[in-house]
């Protein structure tokens, strides 16, 4: 059962909506080298936004190279509005450092997320990788929270 459960995580660890507010930060390019990479694909998104910024409300898809090579997520998904934000070899870890890049400022209605193959590939612990799920789960909905 626990390879099942695993197999499942490594597939696609979280589909949930996402419903709170929060304004759009200017856009901000990642300068030099961060400690989990990518710097490069985060500030081709960001140029990207530059142009034309997704619409709130959206479906964000994002997660590793299997995300990033889906060449026809938006037409496979034509009934919604999809913003695609996939960045290959990525990790959880990696997602939870750029999540004020590519994830809160989109006000996404729904969030996928495909995590944990490239996680556990490289030695991450189930309960390591469940943690930091619970972090990106956290900081998602943390707007949300009222002082």
């Amino acid at each position: 059962m626990k390879k099942y459960f695993l197999s499942f995580l490594s597939a696609a660890f979280l589909i949930y909506g996402a419903s709170y507010s929060q304004p759009k930060s200017s856009l901000r390019f990642i300068n030099g080298k961060t400690p989990v990479g990518f710097e490069s694909e985060i500030n081709d998104f960001l140029k990207q936004d530059s142009g034309s910024f997704p619409p709130s409300g959206a479906c964000l898809v994002t997660g590793s190279s299997t995300i990033r090579k889906w060449e026809n997520l938006a037409a496979d998904f034509n009934e919604i509005t999809v913003i695609q934000r996939g960045f290959g070899g990525s990790t959880i870890k990696a997602l939870n450092y750029y999540i004020d890049y590519i994830v809160l400022p989109y006000i996404p209605k729904t969030i996928v997320v495909y995590k944990g193959d490239n996680d556990l590939a490289g030695g991450m612990t189930s309960n390591e990788f469940i943690s930091l799920c619970d972090t990106f789960i956290y900081k998602v909905h943390l707007p949300c929270q009222k002082p």
